[in-house]
């Protein structure tokens, strides 16, 4: 604890300025390769890092908010006539982002005691209303996503229509590790610091005739080591989802005179749920009431004989994913574009379009939040 260096109203306090570091880092190489006069290969591959940590007052306080991208990407356009043209593209990406306290801290939790948490470093939080005990970040976040990506333009140009097909495939593989709330956390009212204790009828009875107010303080009860609820959360292993997209889409642009030109165009877009290896996932039965698992044993997701889930028996009747989705994914797009005079142009349009779930960290909990792949233990 810092020695008080101001005095704000009338209390002797610590205060100072929080100082942020950020370091970047980036590479990027391109290549071009006219291979004909019809032909033509593209490539890039990018690299970007930034650690970022803000400092925090206390000596266990601190955020890190680091990322880092490995983009290639290659490229080949290929000339087929004077009407035709094929794009042709390959591309992979491994974003990476990161929330996290900082891990060079020690283990307090070791410290003072408190089994049962998990392997990583970090402070116990503690809870006490109208004081500041300097507790540390909560979190850590990491997750990595790699993504595979597959797709291939036609342009075809014939007589007033500009025709365009395409395909597009993605594969994604996604890695979440979120030991967040690993560390415990203890909360303290006044139960212990009152005058009457909670549930004493009589005394409570007693205090009210005399008037006598109910005081009491959270930190007493804290100094006293009373606490009135604590949390552990326990994540038994990473959260790792795959999903598959599958898009394919056919338009035309077709100029019915001068000033007006009609595009219109259909796409199909399909995004798979997202699978669990391991096949560690649960849903809700509103039937029963009652928690559905995948796996026939849920304890099977860590039973090397049983692959960890992957080869273990499965639960008929309750999908692998926890959860459905529709596959009617049909997108149809349509505008015009008007030339009211040689200056000015109107342009208006409509369609539809599908997309999968970008927030893929929150599948951690919708598919995996519960025991026995994660526990919480309150008390």
């Amino acid at each position: 604890m810092l020695a008080p260096n101001t005095v704000v109203n009338g209390i002797a306090q610590y205060t100072n300025a929080v100082r942020t570091v950020i370091n970047q880092d980036q590479v990027t190489g391109r290549s071009d390769w006219l291979q004909n006069a019809n032909s033509t290969v593209f490539g890039r591959f990018t690299y970007n890092k930034q650690d970022s940590l803000q400092g925090g007052l206390q000596p266990l306080q601190g955020t890190g908010n680091n990322s880092a991208s490995t983009n290639a990407v290659l490229h080949w356009t290929q000339v087929l006539s004077t009407s035709k043209v094929n794009d042709l593209g390959i591309s992979y990406t491994r974003p990476n982002w990161q929330y996290t306290r900082p891990l060079e801290l020690p283990d307090s939790a070791a410290e003072i005691g408190l089994p049962n948490t998990s392997s990583y470093t970090g402070a116990v939080q503690w809870s006490v209303a109208g004081f500041n005990l300097g507790v540390g970040t909560n979190y850590i976040f990491n997750a990595y996503s790699n993504n595979i990506q597959l797709k291939d333009d036609f342009s075809w140009v014939k007589g007033r229509h500009n025709l365009k097909l395409g395909v597009d495939a993605i594969n994604k593989r996604f890695i979440y590790y979120n030991p967040s709330g690993d560390k415990g956390q203890f909360s303290f009212g006044k139960l212990f610091s009152q005058i009457c204790p909670p549930g004493n009828a009589r005394c409570e009875q007693a205090r009210v005739g005399a008037g006598v107010p109910q005081d009491g303080l959270e930190f007493a009860d804290y100094l006293l080591g009373a606490y009135s609820s604590t949390l552990l959360i326990v994540r038994q292993i990473p959260y790792v989802g795959h999903q598959q997209y599958l898009g394919f889409y056919a338009q035309d642009s077709w100029r019915l005179s001068n000033k007006l030109t009609l595009n219109y165009g259909l796409r199909y877009e399909y995004w798979s749920p997202w699978a669990v290896p391991r096949n560690a996932t649960l849903s809700f039965n509103y039937e029963t009431g009652q928690p559905a698992f995948a796996l026939q044993n849920p304890n099977d997701f860590l039973d090397p004989a049983k692959c960890f889930g992957k080869c273990a028996p499965m639960t008929a009747g309750v999908p692998k994913e926890a959860y459905k989705i529709g596959s009617k994914n049909f997108a149809p797009r349509v505008g015009l574009t008007y030339a009211l005079t040689s200056s000015t142009v109107i342009r208006g349009g409509a369609g539809i379009y599908y997309d999968g779930n970008i927030n893929m960290n929150q599948f951690n909990d919708i598919q995996s939040g519960a025991a026995p792949f994660s526990l919480r233990t309150k008390w």
